[in-house]
């Protein structure tokens, strides 16, 4: 990360990629790019892996560009990227990352989507990512207003491979200004599923009525799975995909998607051997696989071959997903059971791939609470509930080891950033920093934290 000046940064994410931001601890994008090296978001890095060269994308609500020059890049000269931002401010530092990248294969356009041609009021926020069309005069700015058809038209669209929709609460009259775009092409949509608190249900009805498909991402796994209005959605989730079934067909053919709901399930024959390779397990004093008179076991045992299973890159993305969800409904009835430790971490690490942020927080603080009330017999074979201390044997020094695992991703989970909890996490972050297992992002929260707050920081 370097200086541009004393107002702005220079920050480089995931892949080189070089964005101009605001010099302010107080804002959103530039806070979390600082602390992650990259946006929080799970579904930017599923969209830089499906992306090829060549394709042509969209981007509506651009913001400081994160998606956009990071698709830029993947794009390259043979493809394109067409990002609206209405923000002067906001557009004015994308326009800058652009010419800092030299990308030649990106048009800003400095205008808002709707469901009609004109002018419009933009709320401005103090964090750009809120700004809304609205009608007040307070603290806003004139923008033009411009349509998906009327886009089409004017630059020419025909093959669009993505589009990216985060538009405040605009979205269902962004559908309503692109009929004839989305009936004549045929993307794959992100979309963001909430306003605030509230699921944008009408939303999901009128690409469902424009013959789109609606799928959530299993981050765990990098596939895309059938999502259901009927079905509850875990509080965390801000973004779903849809797309027609001709795309569905192609993401499906490159085990981007399964277009079932759920096919048949598969059990790892070799899970015991794999778990025991990890190298976190290389020291653990732990024999059994799991013991058989435990109660619950061979449940518990099935649920860790499943899980193995849905790793297996040589499955269709169908059975993966099937096994995950199978693991995952085995453990939840093991743990209601006959709880412990190792198989709340297994519970919690499974319910995070799935894509259940919020129940994984709540099963690490259950873990939790039974490590520090001397439940810290390890008596079974266990996931660790984060992924990064897969790779990080405990030593002579495995309560620490394991208190760490659960702190750290209990951290990372509870909130998107430590923007969102501010002092409230530095006991726990200093507590991670002096375990002997603490990570470089750990340490940049309690750096960012403390130079957000000055002072007051404790």
């Amino acid at each position: 990360m370097s200086s541009t000046c004393s107002d702005d940064l220079e920050i480089e994410i995931s892949g080189g990629t070089k964005i101009s931001v605001p010099n302010s601890l107080q804002l959103i994008t530039p806070y979390i790019l600082q602390e992650q090296g990259d946006w929080f978001e799970d579904e930017i890095k599923f969209v830089r892996k499906i992306l090829r060269p060549g394709q042509n994308v969209i981007d509506i609500g651009a913001n400081y560009g994160v998606y956009t020059l990071s698709m830029a890049a993947i794009a390259g000269l043979h493809g394109h990227v067409w990002a609206f931002e209405p923000a002067a401010s906001t557009a004015a530092y994308l326009q800058r990352s652009i010419h800092i990248n030299r990308y030649e294969n990106v048009t800003l356009i400095q205008a808002a989507l709707s469901d009609h041609v004109g002018t419009a009021r933009l709320s401005l926020n103090q964090n750009s990512e809120l700004n809304s069309l609205t009608g007040s005069i307070e603290n806003s700015e004139n923008v033009a207003l411009t349509t998906l058809d009327q886009a089409m038209q004017q630059y020419r669209w025909e093959d669009i491979a993505f589009v990216k929709l985060d538009a405040e609460g605009e979205e269902s009259n962004i559908l309503k200004g692109g009929v004839t775009f989305f009936e004549r092409t045929s993307p794959l949509v992100m979309f963001e599923v909430k306003h605030g608190s509230a699921l944008n249900l009408p939303l999901i009805r009128l690409f469902e009525n424009s013959g789109y498909a609606t799928y959530r991402l299993i981050p765990g796994l990098d596939v895309l799975a059938p999502f259901s209005m009927h079905e509850q959605l875990d509080p965390s989730q801000l973004n779903l995909f849809c797309c027609k079934a001709d795309r569905a067909q192609k993401l499906e053919s490159s085990n981007w998607l399964s277009r079932s709901p759920l096919s048949d399930p598969l059990r790892d024959e070799n899970w015991k051997e794999t778990l025991t390779q990890l190298p976190c397990m290389q020291s653990l004093p732990i024999k059994a696989l799991p013991h058989r008179e435990s109660p619950g076991s061979e449940e518990y045992g099935q649920a860790l071959a499943y899980f193995f299973s849905a790793h297996n890159s040589e499955h269709s993305p169908g059975t993966r997903l099937a096994s995950l969800h199978q693991s995952l409904l085995l453990l939840r009835k093991v743990c209601d059971r006959h709880a412990n430790l190792p198989r709340l971490c297994s519970l919690s690490r499974v319910a995070w791939e799935y894509g259940l942020r919020s129940f994984a927080v709540n099963v690490i603080a259950q873990a939790l609470a039974l490590f520090q009330s001397g439940g810290m017999r390890l008596e079974e074979q266990f996931l660790p509930s984060s992924e990064r201390f897969d790779t990080i044997p405990p030593g002579n020094n495995l309560a620490e080891w394991m208190l760490a695992s659960l702190l750290e991703q209990g951290e990372l989970l509870r909130a998107f950033s430590s923007y969102h909890t501010g002092q409230a996490s530095l006991g726990s972050l200093r507590r991670l920093n002096a375990s002997g297992f603490q990570s470089e992002q750990i340490a940049k929260r309690i750096r960012l934290i403390e130079a957000r707050f000055g002072n007051q920081a404790v």
